[in-house]
């Protein structure tokens, strides 16, 4: 149940048996340190980080604008939507640095830029979002408490059959309609914390007013470009499909099993995935996932060196190892019952448990 990560070679099977299980004799007999050790030596902030993170991806952003309006094409705007949906979900995933204030070694830079630059242009309440997430990390697991529950339990993705039509209304717009219409008639997000924890910063109004200020603005660019459509092509459209698909297999997949009754640290998983599935589902080291939630304050960019030094000195932690997130997705949904169990007393199927190391890498 509690594994540390395994070897880092993308060659080696799918485990959550021990290092040193998986790295022979030799990772055995290694000295072991403390998991304080691998917290001081990489929980270090580093802001210049934090600004190249922030400029390298409007950049990249800024880049496939200028493209896009430039060709003026169909095919370039097709190929710009899958694209801007990734650097969107990368926003997501720098804001979640900066919810643990790990984007800045100034709290007010960190918060200003976590909210300015990555939660408010993706339609993000900034300071509600880092107050559910923390809660995430504090009742992880519990299907009462845990406010992500709804995000990676099987709940209305059991049988398989409704597994894939849920990521198929997330590429269609499901998540983005849903929150507008939380939004709109509840006024507050669709997936909230609890009322209990909102009582510092902004209020969610003051939120969204911040967040529809940045839309207006990047509306009023595009109109000044000459053609304000782009706005809708170039940003609402990918930010409610492709970027609204990503961001549902990444927090699904994190934290998936067949039985949501399992405790919470068989959980918890590193991926291993390709490039492809790095640029647009772990965007910023989030394929270290478990190791995160062992060590929250260690910023994504030392997360690598971080498991490198985990795997080397032996240091456990609660986890497994998955080499990628469509091989995970396949062998998740073989173990998913086929059929939902009929009134006159049919049973569903049992879950198929496959080993994963049959299931297909692409």
């Amino acid at each position: 149940m509690s594994s540390p990560a395994s070897d880092s070679s993308p060659a080696a099977a799918d485990s959550s048996a021990p290092v040193s299980e998986q790295r022979g004799p030799d990772a055995a007999a290694r000295h072991v340190v403390s998991p304080g050790a691998l917290r001081q030596r990489f929980s270090r902030v580093s802001s210049l980080r934090g600004a190249i993170d922030a400029i390298a991806y409007w950049l990249a952003i800024g880049v496939i604008f200028v493209v896009a309006h430039q060709a003026h094409h169909w095919a370039v705007y097709g190929a710009a939507i899958v694209l801007i949906g990734g650097l969107q979900h990368a926003l997501i995933t720098l804001q979640h640095d900066a919810w643990h204030r790990l984007s800045f070694r100034a709290r007010r830079w960190n918060d200003l830029i976590g909210a300015w630059c990555y939660g408010y242009p993706v339609g993000m309440p900034f300071y509600h979002e880092r107050r559910r997430h923390l809660a995430h990390h504090r009742h992880f697991g519990s299907p009462d408490r845990d406010p992500d529950w709804v995000s990676y339990s099987n709940e209305g993705r059991s049988p398989v059959q409704r597994l894939w039509r849920f990521f198929v209304g997330r590429l269609l717009g499901s998540l983005v309609f849903g929150q507008l219409v939380s939004v709109l008639l509840h006024r507050r997000p669709r997936v909230g914390a609890e009322l209990a924890e909102t009582t510092r910063g902004p209020s969610i109004l003051t939120e969204y007013i911040r967040v529809a200020i940045w839309q207006l603005a990047l509306l009023a660019l595009f109109a000044w470009a000459g053609r304000w459509w782009e706005y809708f092509v170039l940003w609402i459209v990918p930010l409610g499909t492709t970027a609204s698909l990503f961001v549902a297999l990444r927090a699904f997949l994190e934290h998936a099993h067949p039985d949501d009754s399992v405790p919470a640290e068989e959980r918890l998983y590193d991926f291993f995935p390709n490039w492809v599935e790095r640029f647009f589902i772990s965007p910023c080291h989030f394929n270290y996932h478990a190791l995160h939630h062992a060590f929250p304050t260690i910023p994504h960019g030392n997360l690598p060196g971080a498991y490198r030094f985990a795997v080397e000195h032996g240091i456990r932690y609660p986890g497994q190892r998955r080499e990628g997130y469509w091989r995970f997705l396949l062998h998740h949904a073989q173990r998913l019952p086929r059929h939902v169990a009929t009134m006159s007393g049919r049973k569903s199927e049992p879950p198929r448990d496959t080993a994963e190391t049959g299931a297909a890498d692409e």
